[in-house]
């Protein structure tokens, strides 16, 4: 009876089918009988067990742990720490009062000088235009930018003298 149990459990083992108590019968069963190709497998597994646990420092390997988790918590910590740090200087920048800003008579002199670079410009298309579409008779979109053009001028003229 036990060569059939024997057979049994060797064929569930090779199915991958064994449950702990199963696998811990066949094991028996091989002590029994030790030419079953099976005897020599779960030998090597025992003795591999065995040296195996003599290299391995639990103590060891537990210290590691309590180190690793020790350097974990300090990252998080710098990690919060910087992204504070981070905060606080982008807040204190924002509500800084500005030395630096532009006052409203820079702006009026910065924009007074934009519009004379660009009548400046436009006197100078206007006057390209004129040398060359002198005495010349030109399509519609030539005369249009012609006439634009001094429309640009006439408006930045006016400013200029609001100014």
């Amino acid at each position: 009876m036990s060569g059939n149990r024997l057979d049994l459990l060797t064929e569930k083992f090779l199915e991958g089918k064994l449950d702990r108590d199963e696998e811990q019968e066949l094991r028996e069963l091989l002590l029994e009988v030790p030419q079953h190709h099976l005897s020599a497998y779960f030998k090597w597994i025992d003795q591999t067990k065995v040296e195996t646990s003599d290299f391995i420092n639990t103590q060891k390997t537990l210290s590691f742990s309590k180190r690793r988790f020790k350097t974990q918590v300090l990252r998080y910590a710098a990690a919060i720490a910087i992204i504070c740090v981070a905060g606080y200087l982008t807040l204190t920048g924002l509500n800084q009062d500005r030395t630096d800003a532009i006052t409203d008579f820079e702006l009026d002199q910065a924009y007074s000088q934009s519009l004379q670079t660009v009548s400046a410009i436009s006197g100078l298309l206007n006057e390209g235009m004129d040398d060359m579409y002198s005495e010349m008779d030109f399509s519609i979109p030539f005369k249009d930018f012609k006439q634009l053009n001094e429309t640009t001028k006439e408006i930045l003229n006016d400013e200029k003298d609001d100014n």
